[in-house]
């Protein structure tokens, strides 16, 4: 201490305007460490932890700035802490998560970032640096492993911190490796008010509005009155090139319904939503992917009957292909919809609209095989849910889908579709059968007869046989 006082000079102030940087030259200077050691354990390293220790006191002491941050940073952790206990997180990793998350508080204390001004940016400097801040057991030898950890552990704080779940967003776990969105605009958080409230979306087309939007709206300003057709057609053009006709159709519907919403506020001209016209779609354009039924019977066989994953995943897929639900469908039903007297399920599918299936017996027995064997003890009401902590209900994106994928792939099926391939093919086979069209449809839950039309298309020997010769074919 003695040293460090004498270097600073004959000041007692200084001390007090002392700060992480200002350690940092001390190491260089006078301790003659290099600023990027990794590790050196003798006193030099351990005078440098005593001095980080030392200015925390004083900040805590009221003696120094403390940058917004109060004296409630053990509460803080604590409550932390025991929120993630409470999601399920195990309590060796509820452990790491708490002591990374106090490593953060004291990390910002010393190097003056106040609350507020965490971000991405500062979040990366925090998983990435060499610590000196005077923790015991603190590792300054940086590896993946431990930049991730910090990552996902600074992340979940902040939600925490701003009152949101720290460890869930829309049924997604929140993990290190995806970027902290930036604060959005005033009117893209007053869009996604009015998608939600006036408008009455449900919670995925929201966000799939919000993640289409927040790819471009930078580009386009935030100021509606400097909006042209031509500006909005130059965004279009970027946008659309070379993008599949489906990334181009939402792109299109999302940015008429903002320029909308921008002209029922006053903030622009309503006839800018007429700059760009709807993208022709085809209907009946495409033959429906599908795979013969026994083909998807040996995907499904596929999944380990001794592992938790598997067991749910071979219900999931039992599900698609017996019952032919879609994928958001399989992900919202919940306990509550099972009716094992009646051997029946509710289904609710598009619009909120609620159906009434028979449930098969081969869906049935892995259903009760999921539920009796593996499914974890959890509060969420989801009938298929995570098997690692937070076990919280699986969503259609990156739950359904990466089932579907995964168990399709092991059986050598690359990028042969998604959750729908097990619809078609379910209508695939009814045709075959000799089942009609309005009887596939209501198998489906079509609303009209016009949608189950595509299904004529598969029927390749029916075609054949009504099919008229090319003109001129014979000469």
């Amino acid at each position: 201490m003695n040293r460090f006082a004498l270097w600073l000079g004959e000041d007692p102030a200084a001390v007090l305007a002392a700060d992480a940087d200002t350690l940092d030259r001390y190491r260089v200077d006078v301790l003659g460490l290099p600023a990027d050691v990794a590790h050196v354990a003798d006193y030099r390293t351990r005078a440098i932890g005593n001095l980080a220790r030392l200015l925390l006191y004083l900040q805590y002491q009221g003696l120094r700035p403390s940058f917004g941050w109060g004296g409630e940073d053990a509460d803080l952790c604590i409550r932390f802490h025991t929120a993630l206990l409470a999601h399920g997180l195990t309590r060796f990793n509820a452990n790491r998560h708490g002591l990374h998350g106090a490593h953060l508080i004291i990390w910002a204390r010393l190097h003056g970032i106040k609350p507020t001004e965490l971000g991405e940016d500062t979040i990366t400097r925090f998983a990435t640096h060499r610590c000196h801040c005077g923790l015991v057991n603190a590792s300054r030898i940086i590896n993946p492993n431990l930049r991730q950890m910090r990552r996902r552990a600074a992340v979940r704080l902040l939600r925490f911190m701003d009152g949101a779940d720290p460890l869930v967003v829309d049924r997604a776990v929140v993990r290190a490796d995806r970027a902290l969105r930036k604060p959005a605009a005033e009117s893209v958080a007053a869009y996604r008010n009015w998608l939600i409230r006036h408008r009455g979306l449900a919670t995925s087309t929201v966000e799939t509005y919000m993640n289409e939007l927040l790819e471009w709206q930078a580009v386009l300003g935030e100021d509606a009155g400097m909006y042209t057709a031509a500006r909005v057609r130059a965004l279009a053009r970027q946008r659309l090139e070379g993008r599949s006709p489906t990334v181009q159709s939402r792109f299109i519907t999302v940015i008429r319904s903002y320029l909308r919403f921008r002209a029922g506020r006053g903030d622009c001209a309503p006839t800018l939503a007429d700059a760009l016209i709807s993208r022709p779609t085809y209907s009946l354009g495409t033959v429906p992917r599908s795979l013969p039924f026994e083909t998807l019977r040996a995907v499904i066989a596929g999944c380990d009957p001794d592992s938790a994953a598997g067991i749910r995943d071979r219900a999931v897929l039992t599900l698609l292909l017996e019952t032919g639900m879609r994928g958001i469908e399989v992900a919202r039903l919940r306990l509550q919809d099972l009716d094992w007297e009646r051997a029946v399920i509710t289904v609710r599918g598009k619009g909120g609209r609620a159906s009434i299936m028979p449930l098969t017996q081969d869906s049935g027995d892995a259903i009760l095989d999921w539920l009796a064997r593996a499914r974890p003890a959890t509060d969420d009401e989801a009938l298929f849910v995570r098997i690692r902590t937070p076990c919280v209900g699986i969503r259609p994106q990156g739950g359904v889908a990466d089932i579907v994928c995964r168990a399709l792939a092991r059986a050598g099926h690359i990028r042969v579709g998604g959750s729908h391939l097990f619809r078609h093919s379910l209508a695939r086979k009814l045709l075959k059968e000799g089942v009609g069209l309005p009887a596939i449809a209501g198998v489906l839950r079509h609303q009209t007869l016009d949608t189950a039309m595509i299904y004529a298309k598969v029927d390749e020997a029916g075609l054949k046989s009504v099919a008229r010769p090319w003109p001129g074919a014979g000469r």
